[in-house]
């Protein structure tokens, strides 16, 4: 999925962080997408939610422990910022609309429209961000410490064509989507089996399940030295799946998915968003390797801090 990204990056001259960040992240995501829908469609709006804010924390776990393995190569790229603010507000936005009654659109609620809309606007800003950019100034992680070259410069020499890498897209894609049909249903009966909140499942067990993905095209894309690719499918996943709040919305019969989730779920936003605001220092700002390195462990605190507190506040919510 990388290798195939990268070519259409390289041949159609997109910039890695928007492709990381729309196309990556939507292929590695589709875990949490259908996940989400089919928690709302059981009448799990508290899975639901959990399953994509859950994801969110542990997206930035895995950016942490990016961050200690690779802290030689860092570099800013404000691209890779403006992925994160995206992702910042739009789970600000879903915080806020857990916590507070909003009206409601037929039996959409105007959170899920916001958050949407949110997406939409902000891909169109950040792919618009990096057509402006210049060649050069394309800066991220590379194996070598040195700036990453920016897709426009990257030698088309030897490359597989942009069909066959659509083609591979598809298919890896495909198998993404196909594992992640059965998650739903089986964390449903975890849920069921130990006495917890399906909450706690979705926060817990869910997102790490459907945050594999994630993990593996990280390492992927780290080893390539395509950390455009990586920074970008990180902060893109985040964004991804506070979008696909306005799917779970569709898909639930009871009202707004948001109001309909435990408000124990402002927490896990809560804590995400943290997390958010520490990886965008690293990526937004130059910083000196302690610094850097200082942040990361703080990432993979806060994420195992988030999971104890949000696990006490399901296990006696049930």
């Amino acid at each position: 999925m990388v290798d195939a990204v990268e070519v259409v990056s390289a041949r159609t001259g997109v910039g890695h962080i928007w492709i990381g960040s729309i196309v990556l992240a939507g292929a590695t995501s589709l875990p949490e997408l259908v996940s989400a829908i089919s928690g709302a469609a059981i009448d799990e709006p508290d899975m639901a939610i959990g399953t994509l804010l859950g994801s969110n924390m542990f997206n930035m776990a895995i950016f942490g422990a990016v961050v200690l393995l690779a802290t030689r190569s860092l570099r800013p790229d404000p691209s890779g910022a403006a992925a994160g603010l995206v992702a910042i507000v739009m789970a600000a936005a879903a915080l806020v609309f857990i916590l507070v009654e909003a009206p409601e659109v037929g039996r959409m609620g105007v959170g899920s429209l916001i958050v949407v809309g949110i997406y939409v606007l902000g891909s169109f800003l950040l792919f618009r961000f990096e057509q402006r950019r210049k060649p050069g100034d394309a800066i991220g992680w590379s194996g070598t410490g040195a700036p990453e070259p920016a897709a426009a410069v990257i030698s088309l020499e030897g490359m597989m064509t942009l069909r066959r890498a659509g083609e591979w897209l598809l298919a890896t894609t495909a198998v993404v989507f196909v594992a992640s049909v059965f998650i739903a249903g089986a964390a449903d009966g975890i849920a069921q089996t130990i006495g917890v909140s399906g909450g706690v499942v979705g926060v817990v067990a869910v997102a790490l399940a459907t945050s594999l993905p994630e993990i593996v095209t990280s390492i992927s894309a780290l080893r390539r030295g395509a950390t455009g690719l990586l920074v970008g499918n990180v902060f893109g996943s985040n964004v991804f799946n506070i979008a696909v709040i306005f799917a779970a919305d569709v898909s639930l019969d009871e009202g707004p998915v948001l109001q309909a989730a435990s408000s124990d779920q402002a927490v896990t936003a809560a804590f995400g968003i943290g997390l958010m605001l520490l990886a965008l220092a690293v990526v937004g700002w130059q910083q000196s390797q302690r610094t850097i390195r200082g942040a990361g462990a703080l990432i993979l605190v806060g994420y195992v801090i988030g999971i104890v507190t949000v696990v006490s506040l399901g296990v006696e919510s049930r």
